[in-house]
């Protein structure tokens, strides 16, 4: 059962009378007549409505105008150009059309978004390393850089919770100064130098966190997500692609191709880092 036309009304209208008498329908619109409304058709219509059909490059027919910007993907492609009386033709090999359905080892991998293509590029231009031997990476704002509001007195406020919290657990005040001694002791950090007139500012809030596998050994975090005025640091830099978590999978199946397998750990690694 296809219904081939509109106009065809004893196909599908409703039986009250002569096959051909037209019916009316109410719409949404209101009232609309169907049919030959021309009394035993004394005459006809003044114009014809018809519905052109184009036929597209695949040889499908359709009611819609092909748009006339599109592509086409060549596996040679040639260029003709005229010097004078002397026609040119420059014939160029495209591997596209053998090489666009082929799978590579990164298909399933995340793509790097345009922010992780950035936080790359600028690492290949300004990473460099020292005269000492250390590492020193540049800080990774954001483009446009966001300006970043003076939080002294948020820190302020955070180093007087932090030194009440202090004062009750003297346990955790002990490994808390040992943590931050070990810092100063390797270098990791050193007097800010005095500001210059309109340069940022930010005061990076501590706090301590223990592991329950390690009771006796504290680890200070520096808070760079607590936020002032509804900015924070992390706000204004750029993350970074994931590169530093390896697929536990393939680290257990690794440890099958040897006899041997021997693991490490670099102590305060980040901080080592000169930025």
């Amino acid at each position: 059962m296809l219904l081939l036309g509109r106009d065809i009304m004893r196909a599908h209208k409703i039986h009250n009378g002569d096959h051909n008498a037209p019916s009316a329908q109410r719409l949404d619109l209101g009232w609309v007549v169907v049919g030959e409304v021309c009394i035993d058709r004394i005459r006809g219509p003044d114009t014809v409505d018809a519905i052109r059909i184009n036929l597209l490059e695949n040889g499908r027919a359709t009611h819609f105008k092909p748009c006339p910007n599109h592509f086409q993907v060549h596996e040679k492609l040639e260029t003709k150009k005229t010097y004078g009386d002397t026609l040119v033709i420059n014939k160029y090999t495209d591997d596209l059309g053998c090489t666009a359905f082929q799978t590579t080892k990164d298909d399933d991998k995340q793509a790097p978004s345009m922010e992780d293509k950035e936080f790359l590029r600028l690492m290949d231009k300004e990473l460099f390393k020292d005269e000492l031997g250390s590492w020193m990476a540049p800080l990774p704002f954001c483009s446009p850089r966001r300006r970043i509001p003076n939080n002294r007195d948020h820190a302020m406020s955070r180093l007087t919770s932090l030194r009440r919290n202090l004062q009750r657990k003297p346990e955790t005040t002990k490994h808390f100064v040992a943590f931050m001694q070990k810092i100063f002791r390797s270098g990791h950090a050193e007097s800010a130098p005095p500001l210059r007139k309109g340069e940022d500012c930010w005061y990076l809030s501590l706090f301590g966190v223990y592991h329950p596998q390690k009771p006796g050994q504290i680890c200070v975090v520096f808070d760079s997500s607590a936020q002032h005025q509804g900015v924070s640091l992390n706000d204004v830099l750029l993350t970074g692609p994931e590169l530093t978590t390896n697929s536990l999978l393939g680290v257990l199946i690794r440890f099958r191709k040897k006899p041997i397998a021997i693991t490490a750990d670099i102590q305060q690694m980040f901080h080592c880092f000169l930025v």
